[in-house]
């Protein structure tokens, strides 16, 4: 709050130096998203309203700003850094928008928000979800898919415990007309398909990226994907959808502790192959 945060209050630039001084002052969305993640969970944990107020309105200015409403979700047309160029939408954004939105609705009973997180929710399912039970990654404005089909385990896994998450609250607080449960059922399928699409079978842990159905292109085990895989698989094991997911779980368990760890200096290496040699990446570490 003392060094990121704009004037208004409103809004969090996306890098400063050591000292303080803004060095990137774009107001990102999802960087935002994770700034309205972080201050609505302070606020629950510690009954701190000054929190979920921030967050609320961080989360209405880029909502005004970014908003697209013909074809709903927001327009990323401009968004740096990652977004291939020619593309409008783009599933990582929107998932963690929804994710924010999920830790605002537990502390906040704003009609629009609880709106905005039905909203994204349902697409995340009705559009971002291809007939495969995979999510493209990226998106004309209509939510056309841009670019060829490629499923990112990580994210889909991490997709269908979100959704998950996301009915919960929309159930439970109850300010708009809940989703069918149908939508729970298709967020399992998208987890179910990557667990197994994605898991490395003599290993253990999950690979990054590959094509919907047929094989895998990027064999690399970033640290995210294991991790995000981890509430996945519980929650497809819960359902009873994916009769091996607690083996799954403890093989993807045992490869971080194995695999991922750096047992001399602590932390987690960024990438590591399957046979043990890091990553492109490097020795990066988080």
């Amino acid at each position: 709050l003392d060094n990121f945060s704009n004037e208004r209050g409103d809004g969090f630039f996306r890098k400063v130096n050591r000292e303080g001084k803004v060095v990137d002052p774009v107001h990102q969305v999802y960087p935002q998203a994770f700034a309205v993640y972080a201050l609505s969970t302070f606020g629950r944990v510690f009954a701190e309203p000054l929190a979920v107020e921030r967050a609320l309105a961080c989360f209405k200015a880029f909502d005004k700003r970014a908003y697209e409403p013909q074809f709903g979700g927001y327009d990323l047309t401009n968004e740096p850094p990652w977004q291939t160029p020619g593309a409008s939408k783009e599933t990582n954004t929107h998932i963690h928008v929804m994710e924010a939105l999920t830790a605002l609705g537990e502390v906040s009973r704003d009609e629009h928000l609880h709106r905005r997180l039905r909203e994204f929710t349902e697409l995340t399912i009705t559009r971002h979800r291809q007939p495969l039970n995979y999510v493209h990654l990226e998106f004309y404005m209509d939510y056309t898919p841009f670019g060829e089909p490629r499923v990112s385990y990580g994210h889909d896994m991490e997709t269908s415990w979100l959704v998950l998450e996301a009915m919960r609250v929309l159930r439970d607080e109850n300010v708009v007309e809940p989703l069918p449960e149908s939508y729970a059922l298709s967020a399992l399928d998208i987890g179910k398909a990557s667990a197994n699409w994605g898991f490395d079978e003599e290993k253990g842990g999950y690979f990054n990226q590959g094509i919907p159905g047929e094989r895998v292109l990027d064999r690399e085990k970033l640290w995210w994907v294991q991790f995000e895989a981890l509430p996945a698989l519980v929650q497809l094991h819960r359902a009873g959808v994916l009769p091996d997911a607690l083996n799954r779980l403890e093989r993807t368990l045992d490869w971080i502790e194995n695999g991922q760890l750096d047992k001399e200096f602590g932390g987690f290496y960024w990438g590591v192959m399957p046979d043990g040699t890091l990553g492109q990446i490097g020795r990066a570490h988080v």
